[in-house]
């Protein structure tokens, strides 16, 4: 792409979804920062001070899955909006950051937890893998870090760190799994959180989009009976030898159980017998109504 002399400088460009999957560019006019596309259609108009773009498409991202999220700055005060330009975290705050984890051979890489700050307090919002970019704790810490690989957090209370409170009034946190207040729906699990096994509560019914993916520790994850949908990606980057469907699961979304999407190995699937929907064929998920 050739970019018009109008604009007075631009940075290397970014792979996103919108409609499709294609090259972004963040360009600067008359000292405004905005977002157009390999066509140089304006997709963000100029009108922001600051720009820093989040692209969630990682090792085990599906290409055509990604999703981007813009922290922006305009009149003095930080929101967060997409490519639509529509305001995902309004601009009610004095700084958003990103709390990136630097362990390990991760360093660098975003965790999906945004810090905000507003008052001189700090609080925490997560880009959940679901595209919605929520608060989990208002502005009434000190400060906040992520203190390891595993994307834990720790906030500042009276000059001393602690964890994370997972009491809250928009989710139920447990061992670093992220639900709905009620429990009800799994929303996500934390990267690397979780080794070994792992029982979903008896009170989930529905596993939301991509919520174990790359927790390629986990040995075995048990299903209840509960649950009724499985949602698009869940199980995608896991490295699981086998897993069990219960008779309850009616609906189950793309690629649920690739291992690598680029690799396009499944995980081997077993399907309770009593099953309305579903069934297996040789370890392959299939509908009973396509056989």
């Amino acid at each position: 792409m050739i970019i018009p002399c109008e604009y007075s400088c631009h940075e290397p460009g970014f792979y996103a979804q919108r409609e499709e999957y294609e090259e972004y560019f963040r360009i600067t006019k008359n000292g405004k920062k905005g977002i157009i596309n390999i066509e140089g259609n304006v997709l963000v108009p100029f009108e922001y001070d600051y720009m820093d773009c989040y692209v969630d498409a990682g090792v085990y991202a599906s290409p055509y899955d990604s999703k981007t999220f813009l922290i922006v700055k305009k009149d003095k005060k930080w929101g967060v909006i997409n490519l639509e330009n529509e305001i995902l975290l309004p601009f009610d705050y004095d700084c958003i950051s990103y709390l990136d984890i630097y362990a390990g051979g991760w360093a660098g890489m975003e965790s999906g937890f945004l810090k905000i700050e507003k008052n001189g307090k700090v609080g925490v919002a997560k880009i959940f893998k679901d595209t919605v970019l929520r608060l989990v704790h208002d502005c009434m810490f000190e400060d906040v870090r992520i203190i390891n690989e595993f994307g834990e957090i720790e906030v500042k209370i009276s000059n001393r760190w602690q964890q994370m409170p997972n009491e809250n009034s928009y989710y139920t946190i447990e061992n670093g799994v992220f639900f709905n207040k009620d429990k009800t729906i799994l929303i996500e699990c934390v990267l690397y959180k979780h080794g070994g096994d792992y029982i979903i509560p008896d009170s989930v019914t529905e596993i939301g989009e991509s919520a174990f993916v790359l927790c390629g520790e986990l040995t075995s994850v048990a299903i209840p009976n509960s649950v009724t949908k499985i949602s698009d990606y869940v199980f995608c980057g896991c490295r699981l030898p086998s897993i069990m469907i219960p008779a309850s699961v009616v609906e189950i979304g793309r690629d649920a159980f690739l291992e690598h999407w680029a690799a396009n190995s499944p995980i081997f699937v077993s399907v309770d017998p009593d099953n309305p929907v579903f069934t297996n064929e040789n370890g392959k998920l299939k509908r009973k109504d396509n056989l």
